[in-house]
């Protein structure tokens, strides 16, 4: 009798043991759920700058880098241009260091290339730096010193040069950008479209101020329907091409004086468009980013002066990731800083194109993003509640049914 007590009353010491060890695991895992939605929605006072604009646009800073390091070489000095790469990390044409830096998203180098040197294998004035969707990379060169300029082409890991792609004197490359197959790049006075190797499939403009010319052109980009537009610097103004480069329309004609501040843009330099057709445009002497319909209706602006969160001085080059984030050159405050933009639907101009549907992926993302991800949390409690009342039903069942009642 007394040794088939001792023998129940071990089991349910056990059968305790192993509950409190269960109820221990599951809120362990209710805590790491709980670290997840604080790590996914972040700390909502960490840049917590919030940049309004006309119609209600938003700007939300979320980064900045002003090197890779920590020791004054590992610093940026004067950052022209910046691409995002397919597997996320940063691009940077340091143009005051005369290289092209990548890195991770959390600072740390990965590759740098160029000395200053002009000549084979090295760039002198890398202005410009795209990527494409095999990680390879595109540098355009606008030497001074050198008898032209070049593009070079770079492996993923950027220690081999694959290619040289020279430019006529007098027209040096300024912005390469990788839309799809092709390779676009402005020059001084031109468009000039090529393969991902570089071979030249087409190419049109002309240095000047008419239609169709250029003077200095720092940014491109594509629109839904294939639309090129071309952010023309020196002659403050956008203009939109067809494929085959036809002129369709100027958005902001240009003024003549550079004190005549009379038009819609102080200097129009980097460019980026969304799945909608907005374009966004850093302007560098009105030290913001405009946002524009592909009609050209300038409809919000975001950003201002300083070296703030959310502020510029001298914005250059931009680019936005296909998760919507967007990177731009913050030149004369030596960084690349980083932003999210939110546009309500009401304030969008017309001519936008359709919001891209997403997928279950994408509907999945969003579920466990952001202030979203809090709708998990009841969920999960409860069913670790649930999970800890079954097992312990089942473990306290099971100790009395081989306890079973003494004789």
């Amino acid at each position: 009798m007394t040794e088939a007590v001792d023998v129940r009353g071990a089991r349910a010491r056990r059968t305790m043991v192993f509950l409190i060890a269960a109820l221990v695991v599951m809120l362990a895992a209710l805590g790491g759920l709980v670290w997840l939605y604080l790590s996914m929605s972040g700390d909502s006072t960490k840049d917590a700058v919030v940049i309004s604009a006309s119609g209600g646009v938003k700007m939300q800073p979320s980064g900045a880098w002003y090197g890779f390091g920590t020791d004054l070489r590992s610093q940026f000095k004067r950052p022209h241009d910046v691409a995002v790469g397919p597997e996320g990390d940063i691009y940077v044409a340091d143009l005051g260091n005369h290289r092209v830096v990548r890195m991770r998203p959390n600072g740390a180098l990965v590759a740098q290339f160029g000395t200053g040197k002009w000549g084979a294998g090295d760039v002198e004035s890398p202005t410009g730096v795209a990527v494409g969707s095999d990680g390879r990379v595109y540098v355009a060169d606008a030497s001074a010193t050198g008898p032209h300029g070049k593009v070079v082409i770079l492996t993923a890991d950027m220690a081999t040069v694959e290619k040289e792609v020279f430019y006529p004197p007098g027209d040096a490359p300024i912005t390469p950008r990788v839309y799809g197959d092709k390779l676009y790049v402005t020059s001084k006075g031109g468009v000039h479209i090529h393969t991902l190797d570089g071979e030249l499939l087409n190419e049109w403009g002309g240095y000047g101020p008419a239609e169709g010319q250029f003077s200095y052109p720092n940014g491109v980009a594509l629109l839904p329907d294939g639309t090129v537009v071309v952010a023309e610097s020196n002659n403050r103004r956008l203009q939109l091409f067809d494929p085959r480069g036809k002129h369709l329309r100027t958005i902001g004609q240009g003024v003549g004086a550079a004190a005549d501040r009379a038009g819609m843009f102080g200097l129009p330099m980097g460019l980026a468009a969304d799945e909608r057709g907005v374009l966004y445009v850093a302007d560098t002497f009105d030290f913001e980013i405009k946002l524009l319909g592909p009609d050209g209706t300038h409809f919000a602006t975001v950003g201002e002066f300083g070296s703030g969160s959310g502020q510029f001085n001298s914005p250059g080059g931009i680019a936005r990731s296909p998760e919507g984030v967007f990177y731009v050159a913050d030149e004369m405050n030596h960084r690349i800083v980083s932003f999210e933009v939110e546009i309500p639907e009401a304030v969008l101009p017309e001519g936008v194109w359709p919001a891209p549907a997403g997928g279950a992926a994408a509907d999945l993302s969003g579920l466990l993003s952001g202030s979203t991800c809090m709708w998990l949390l009841p969920l999960a409690l409860l069913a670790l509640l649930t999970l800890f009342v079954l097992v312990r039903r089942r473990a306290v069942a099971g100790a009395n049914a081989e306890g079973g009642p003494s004789k």
